[in-house]
């Protein structure tokens, strides 16, 4: 099956802090299985047996000093907790996330149209 992603995906297994920016003192604890240039798959410890999150819900989502803005592409429920996969939108704040994501891209071949493999002056 081709890969459809926009961006490659790199591995990150970084804890986050999922923010639903409609109840913004609701907050679930998590990892960031994976992410790239567009968007990341995130693990939560929440099973969401109450609501599960809708396409095009938005989310902030932090680590130790990233802050993302996000939407909701799709939400699987899993034995152990949930699977989030989300679209950035806006990439506020950098830290580890970005960190990882510059690394790679900086030794990553160009890509034609690969935001990773642009230069960042450009």
């Amino acid at each position: 099956m081709e890969d459809r992603r926009a961006a490659p995906r790199i591995d990150a297994g970084v804890p986050v802090v999922v923010i639903p920016l409609v109840n913004v003192a609701t907050h679930w604890r998590g990892r960031v299985i994976n992410v790239s240039e567009t968007g990341m798959k995130v693990h939560v410890e929440e099973a969401f047996l109450d609501r599960l999150p809708q396409r095009g819900d938005a989310y902030r989502v932090q680590t130790d000093r990233d802050v993302v803005l996000c939407e909701v592409c799709h939400c699987q429920v899993e034995d152990e907790g949930s699977n989030l996969g989300l679209r950035i939108l806006h990439w506020g704040a950098t830290g580890s996330l970005r960190l990882l994501l510059d690394a790679v891209g900086s030794s990553a071949p160009a890509e034609s149209g690969s935001i990773l493999g642009r230069d960042k002056n450009s």
